[in-house]
């Protein structure tokens, strides 16, 4: 196994900005100071988190996104006419067939 000595454990990101294109990155080592930072993040962009929850669009489809939260998690996507689910990105999963 390689030697992750000096590598943070935890991470969380958001990505921000009316098409997502803004990212905040945190990294660290101690779980309780993380959560502080995350709390400091999401109080800086909180109103802007609000209004992009509303407005943003899927640069793969042209569409709006949905935003959707569970169990503390969140996300953006909308269902292609195929029944399938696209969250923004371009893979060979979410291209129209």
């Amino acid at each position: 196994m390689n030697d992750l000595t000096g590598f943070p454990k935890f991470q969380w990101s958001v990505f921000v900005g009316p098409s997502r294109n803004e990212q905040y990155v945190i990294r660290g080592n101690d779980f309780g100071q993380l959560q502080n930072d995350i709390a400091k993040i999401k109080g800086a962009i909180g109103e802007q988190a609000e209004d992009i929850a509303d407005n943003v669009t899927c640069p793969v489809h042209k569409v709006a996104l949905q935003h959707f939260t569970k169990e503390g998690e969140e996300w953006w996507s909308h269902k292609l006419p195929s029944g399938e689910w696209c969250n923004g990105r371009n893979t060979k999963y979410n291209r129209e067939k």
